[in-house]
Parts: C-alpha cells; structure tokens; sequence
C-alpha cells in the first residue's frame, strides 16, 4: 500500500489520513518541555516520517538512521527529540492513534447516509489497495502489544479513543431511528471497530478486500434490520484448493471414525477382549478397504493384528506387533 496515498484529501477510513492531522503534532504532549514553532514542526516531521517507513517496514526493520534520513534531519537533531527506539515508536502510535480519531470525528456516523458514506470510503480504499496495508493502528498493536507493555497501553487508548468516537455517532443514529430498538450503541461500536479490525486483517493476508466488505456489510444489515442482506459475488473467499472444503472435512471426519474404530478392534485385541464377529470385521474392513492383493490378504489372516487403513493416510497402524 503506497502511504502518500493517505495524504489524498480527505478519508474517512482506519487506513487514510490527511494532512491536517500533522497540526495536531505541533501543539505539544504532555510531560514533554514546550518546543519553539520550529522545533515542534522538526518533531512532527520525524514522527510523520517514522509512522510512513514503520507503516511500510514495521517496527523491526525500521532505523533510527532510516528515519533521520527520510526527515531529512541531522543525528543531533535527532537524539535531541528522540533518544531512543521505544520513545519514537510511542510517538508513532499517538500520531497514527490522532490521526484515526480526526479522521472518525469528520465521518457523520449520525446518519444513514454518513454510515454508508464512511463504509463506502474504507470499502474503496481497500479494493483500490488489494486490501494491502492493513489498519496503522492494528498493524502496531500486532508488533508490539505482547513485547512493549507501555506501547500496548498506549495502542489501548487509541483504540478506545476510536471506540469513543464511533459511539458517539452511532448513539445519534440510534436516536434516529435507523437502528433496532434494543441495540446498544456502545456496544455496537465495539463490535464495529472489531470487525473492521478483523475485515482489514483478512483483506491483508488474502490481499482481497471481500471479507472486509462482507463483515462490515453484514454488521451494519444486522443492526439495521436483524438479517444479513449481502450482494452476491461478495461471499468470502474459500481457500485456494482443487478440492471443495466441505469434501475434505467429510472426507477427513469419516477417516477419523475409521481410525478410532481400528484403535479400539486393536486394543480389543491385545487384551483378548474381541469377539470373533469383531474380529471378522476387522479383516473384512482390511482386505475390501484397502484393496490389497490376495497376498496381502492371506498374510493379514495369520496376522489379524496388523490393521491397515483404507488408503494411504494409515496413522502407524499399518502393523501392530501383538507382543510377542
């Protein structure tokens, strides 16, 4: 996903932003001695220029050289505002978290045509990328959330921040009447944002932006109405594979039985437990599954304990030794 595509106007989706968010850098954060104009736009511009390469690189193959250079900033510039790796990324995390918040904050959520016009942006947007790039925030939260536990706090506020806004919106389309009676605006605000989150993370990885589009049109049916109303060629994408998925899970279920059968006739079998019926059965299993030879047939009858499967997926089973 090019990033500079984030800077085109204004978006409403989790992975556009816009210029106007950069204001947002110079006003200062807290704890952090107030920087003169000039210094407060150096800082933004290295945070802009580490939230782009981390974005694109993620946070490991990201450099504090590599920043430098593309904020075209000097090395003591650079200590000066950021002496480390973790302080640098904590700013990415509150940049990408302000610029999320503002970009929400100008969606009208409120309304029913707002909704589908904020759907319809991220929708775009990530067709237009092959669903490359994921969410900025989500992508962090992946990287750091079990390694950074100040970054995963901060990552927690962003997202709740986003949660927050969304909710706003979604109480005032409540009010509206454009959502069942009984909905919980709030609670219809997380479970947007986690369906976008997972939407997103699906499109990533199948670069195919079907799934985002088939979760947050579902979510937003379900609210809307109670039933899902999906446009046809938008279904989820089944695996690559020649074969239907629905035949291999039967296909998988019915040797599954088979084996725990011949598990069972086994054990039967070393503790003199199996009945002569069963013990035909399990030959007559053995030789019109599995399609051996006559040879092969004689041989399991004076060797019933040697159970062989229907096909080549035979588990270890092949030849139990009786023992002795």
């Amino acid at each position: 996903m090019s990033y500079a595509n984030q800077y085109d106007g204004l978006k409403m989706g989790c992975q556009t932003q816009n210029r106007g968010i950069l204001r947002s850098m110079e006003s200062g954060e807290r704890g952090r001695p107030r920087l003169t104009v000039k210094g407060e736009r150096t800082r933004a511009r290295i945070v802009a220029a580490a939230a782009r390469l981390i974005y694109e690189h993620g946070v490991a193959s990201t450099t504090l050289d590599d920043v430098r250079a593309a904020a075209d900033v000097s090395g003591s510039q650079m200590y000066h505002y950021f002496p480390d790796k973790d302080e640098l990324v904590q700013a990415v995390i509150s940049y990408q978290a302000d610029v999320i918040a503002g970009n929400q904050r100008q969606a009208d959520l409120g309304s029913a045509e707002g909704l589908q016009a904020w759907r319809d942006m991220v929708i775009a947007h990530a067709r237009s990328e092959a669903g490359k790039g994921g969410c900025p925030l989500g992508s962090l939260a992946g990287q750091l959330a079990e390694t950074d536990p100040h970054a995963r706090a901060l990552l927690a506020g962003g997202f709740g921040q986003w949660q927050a806004i969304i909710g706003e919106g979604l109480r005032g389309l409540h009010q509206a009447g454009q959502l069942l009676d009984d909905t919980d605006p709030d609670a219809l605000a997380v479970t947007l944002l986690a369906t976008l989150q997972g939407g997103l993370l699906l499109a990533q990885v199948q670069r195919d932006p079907r799934p985002l589009e088939t979760a947050v049109d579902t979510l937003l049916q379900l609210a809307r109405n109670g039933r899902p109303e999906i446009p046809d060629g938008n279904e989820i994408p089944l695996p690559e594979s020649k074969a239907k998925p629905q035949a291999i899970a039967l296909a998988l279920r019915a040797r599954w039985h088979w084996i725990s059968r011949r598990v069972i006739a086994v054990r039967k079998l070393r503790l003199g437990g199996l009945s002569e019926d069963e013990r035909r059965s399990t030959l007559q299993d053995r030789t019109q599954g599995s399609g051996v030879r006559s040879q092969n047939r004689t041989s399991a009858s004076r060797r019933p304990w040697a159970v062989t499967g229907p096909g080549p997926l035979t588990c270890g089973f092949n030849r139990v030794s009786d023992g002795t």
